[in-house]
């Protein structure tokens, strides 16, 4: 079994009464028996108190008060007391005192020591937001590069879901507590995620008994609605112990959930689950061999349908050639890139989504609210698509070429709250080819309100569409070719034509704003890793592009290249998404300060025969957009270190694609300016 590492940051989240106090008296239990050194920060409760606590579950801490465990009391001075064995803060404002005394007490009780901060919701009572945030991702840097470990409790009630978002993606691992109201009531409990250990997001009930350990009951499954009172709404876990009721401390609950030989991630990716179910879709060969790893290989395309624990109902489109392997999930719709050439894969994701923290997953849809009337700010396919795909069918075979189209409709957000949600629809076009290494990525978006298929809701409609990629962390340098450099707007975005390292470089290396993002650039746009394979997202020029024919609103995009990810694991995204009236090229307020930037955006959307609104642009009025990428993948040593630049075979690679793309836009356009939306049979207002 594993615990948490040595050098780890942790958030445990829940309401008021929960749970989570005892839960951490259980942990230092825990280390303090296997040798290991503490020290509690205290803001809710006296070191006297959590030492009666503490003897409860047969913890006495005056055995190691001093020696291997210390507190940082900020908590006695609220009462007018004061705690003279460990070290005291009476002024809970000054955040640097903490960091202080955490190096007196490294001093004290040696390294690498075990830090549990409970709570830090009380400093929000006396410091601002913005400096409490700040701080938190400073001290979690300093003591798991120092000291080691660090764990902190939220009182998840008292903060808005953003405040709780940010801290969440700053630490290593979340865990999570809440009720249930039940009847009865219940407290549950579970591993969020937890950064290099496979873990389960399962809930569990438990209860913090009179003695103030834990006992688990088993997994829980919510009762369904109409089902009669005695009805169990507990699994049991799966374990060795021939007992029905699990006793376990708080370490033996992270234990069950952290995967180590007992436990397998439910429908995770890597459980080691075989598939349930494979049948054929589609497959033919191209009379052509193509080269792969020295070996002349066939040309093909197959695509099977895969049903499994992941994608239970639709199941999965595992789509091969020579080169690479697509897995589209049909119940969640998003899709996995693997580089068989180079035997690893291209796209992270997680299908084992359940918060908005982990919104961006592999090749992902999702829509944006800015406004703050939709209940859910940020939806995704892969979280909120509670029907999937409804429809995938080949639309186009070209086989003497080696070429077919696969056209999948439905990736929207249709809400299980009615008063919420998004009225919004996309398709998305797959062009594949049996004997090359990349594929066409067309989509239309389709917004069912302005169209006319649903009742007009603002709180249903959208201001913001985004696209993502999420990738191997390992591709850290970019490279952009192309766009309008002779524009007097060029001081802004000339620079990063060039090659540009992303690893040391903040949230938003690349971040444009334009008329429109096709017509700044026209060419092409690759990125990768400079040792490694790369991947190569062209933007050939066609008419699969954001549709400008309606002008300002909603129609300009920004593109956001390369954007860090924390969640669900550090990985790299490349984002395009239509500005808002809160951002255009970050925000507009800081960008009109820029001298000649306000008469550069007006010269620029001239240029592309639009109006330039003259501050701020709404982003609400959108009916269509179409956009198209060429995905292609590269060989090793495509990027060339000592001209600092990718090679030429690179290049004329993506200039393949690109013509390839060319030879099919005609036939790629019509069928998407031609489908409707499967959601108007469905919508009803």
């Amino acid at each position: 079994m594993q615990e948490f590492p040595e050098k780890y940051t942790m958030v445990l989240t829940g309401p008021p009464g929960v749970g989570k106090h005892v839960y951490f008296l259980d942990l230092v239990k825990f280390y303090l028996e296997k040798g290991e050194s503490v020290t509690y920060i205290t803001t809710e409760r006296s070191p006297k108190e959590i030492k009666e606590l503490a003897k409860k579950i047969g913890l006495d801490l005056d055995k190691y008060e001093g020696s291997k465990f210390l507190f940082i009391d900020m908590y006695s001075h609220s009462t007018g007391e004061r705690y003279d064995n460990g070290f005291t803060i009476d002024n809970p404002a000054n955040l640097n005192l903490i960091t202080v005394n955490l190096s007196k007490a490294a001093d004290i009780v040696g390294k690498p020591m075990r830090v549990f901060f409970d709570s830090l919701s009380t400093l929000f009572l006396h410091a601002p937001e913005q400096e409490i945030k700040k701080f938190f991702g400073v001290l979690s840097s300093r003591v798991r590069t120092d000291y080691g470990f660090i764990a902190y409790t939220v009182q998840d009630e008292m903060h808005n879901d953003q405040t709780v978002i940010a801290l969440k993606a700053m630490v290593d691992g979340v865990l999570e507590m809440k009720f249930d109201e039940g009847p009865p009531l219940k407290n549950l409990f579970r591993v969020h995620h937890a950064k290099g250990l496979k873990t389960t997001p399962t809930w569990y009930e438990f209860e913090a008994t009179d003695d103030g350990s834990f006992k688990i009951l088993g997994e829980f499954v919510k009762a369904r609605e109409g089902a009669p009172a005695a009805a169990p709404t507990v699994m049991a876990a799966p374990t060795a112990a021939p007992s029905n009721v699990m006793k376990f401390g708080a370490i033996g609950v992270v234990l069950l959930l952290i995967v180590g030989g007992v436990f397998v991630m439910r429908g995770g990716g890597g459980s080691g689950e075989g598939p349930v179910e494979i049948t054929d879709f589609y497959s033919f060969t191209l009379d052509k061999t193509v080269n792969v790893n020295g070996d002349n290989v066939q040309a093909f395309i197959d695509i099977k349908n895969r049903i499994d624990s992941r994608a239970p109902e639709k199941g999965w489109l595992l789509i091969e050639n020579p080169y690479y392997r697509i897995e589209l999930n049909l119940d969640h719709p998003y899709y996995r890139l693997f580089d068989k050439v180079t035997d690893r894969e291209v796209t992270l994701f997680n299908d084992q989504v359940e918060s908005q923290i982990d919104m961006i997953t592999g090749s992902d849809l999702g829509y944006a609210d800015h406004s703050g009337e939709n209940k859910v700010q940020f939806s995704t396919t892969a979280l909120h698509d509670v029907d999937g795909i409804l429809r995938h069918a080949i639309m186009y075979e070209d086989k003497p070429n080696g070429f077919i189209l696969l056209n999948t409709e439905g990736w929207d957000f249709i809400p299980r709250d009615p008063a919420s949600g998004y009225d919004a629809e996309a398709e998305v076009m797959l062009g594949l080819f049996a004997d090359k290494p990349y594929f066409i990525d067309a989509m239309e978006f389709n917004n069912l309100q302005k169209l006319g298929f649903v009742i007009q809701r603002a709180s249903r409609d959208p201001d913001e569409v985004v696209r993502s990629w999420v990738l191997q962390p390992d591709y850290s340098a970019a490279i952009i070719r192309g766009g309008d450099k002779e524009h007097m707007n060029k001081v802004l975005y000339e620079d990063l034509y060039q090659i540009q390292g992303i690893s040391e470089i903040a949230r938003k290396p690349y971040h444009f704003g334009s008329a429109a993002f096709a017509m700044m650039f026209p060419d092409d746009v690759l990125f990768g890793n400079k040792q490694e394979s790369a991947i190569v997202f062209t933007l050939p020029e066609g008419r699969p592009r954001w549709d400008t024919s309606l002008g300002v609103y909603g129609e300009q995009v920004t593109g956001e290249y390369i954007l860090y990810v924390e969640a669900p694991e550090k990985a790299i995204a490349w984002t395009i998404e239509p500005v808002n009236d809160l951002e255009f090229l970050y925000d507009i307020v800081e960008f009109n300060t820029v001298p000649g930037y306000p008469e550069s955006l007006e010269a620029l959307v001239k240029k592309y025969g639009m109006e330039y609104p003259g501050g701020p642009i709404s982003a609400n009025n959108w009916t269509t957009k179409r956009t198209v990428q060429v995905i292609t993948l590269v060989p090793p040593g495509w990027y060339n270190a000592a001209t600092n630049k990718p090679t030429d075979e690179s290049w004329a690679l993506v200039d393949e694609a690109t013509a390839s793309y060319k030879k099919y836009e005609d036939i790629i356009y019509t069928q998407l300016a031609s489908t409707k939306p499967v959601a108007q049979m469905l919508l009803r207002g």
